[in-house]
């Protein structure tokens, strides 16, 4: 069925815009003259100061990138400085390793082991910090790149032979308190 021209809504016209009472004829009318002369130059303020917002953004995070290096820089810097390998303070605020005397005699492998062997029978069940310290200071240096984790195999090596026993985690002590050694098979 066809509608009659009385029955026709215009406003129904134009793609369902009826719903926000704009006229359709209306929405897309061109501006002219002054008006349209002052649109234009609203518009072109409002872009010169998009483009020098922009510019500044681009300055700032320029400055950014600069002050952010500089800071990386210097945490490195001191880092090497703080943190040595066996030199980094304990969380618990405890004193950190002793330094190395400057006669210092590297140990490693079977002279490391039985070192550590003689400590834990003198002073009993040690932690893997203290006994790098008693080392330190009866003039040992642990002849590795890692230090303690040259002292942990050493002691696992020892826990293994029967010579040592794992007390705890990072503590050992001797196998046999009065230090004699088990019985060969």
């Amino acid at each position: 069925m066809s509608q009659s021209s009385a029955d026709h809504n215009p406003r129904e016209h134009h793609h369902g815009t009826a719903h926000r009472g704009v006229d359709p004829i209306r929405q897309h009318t061109p501006v002219f003259g002054e008006q349209r002369r002052r649109i234009e130059r609203a518009r072109d303020a409002v872009q010169a100061e998009i483009d020098q917002l922009q510019g500044e953004i681009r300055a700032l995070h320029q400055r950014y990138r600069e002050a952010r290096s500089a800071l990386v820089q210097h945490e490195r810097r001191l880092a090497l400085r703080l943190f040595r390998p066996g030199r980094r303070p304990q969380l618990d605020g405890a004193e950190a390793l002793p330094p190395v005397r400057h006669d210092v005699e590297w140990i490693w492998g079977r002279r490391l082991r039985s070192t550590c062997l003689q400590l834990l029978r003198n002073l009993g069940p040690l932690s893997l910090t203290e006994l790098h310290r008693h080392l330190h200071e009866r003039g040992f240096g642990v002849g590795q790149r890692n230090a303690v984790k040259s002292l942990a195999d050493a002691l696992g090596y020892e826990v293994d032979a029967g010579r040592a026993v794992r007390v705890a985690r990072g503590v050992y002590g001797p196998a046999d308190p009065t230090g004699r050694r088990p019985p060969a098979r």
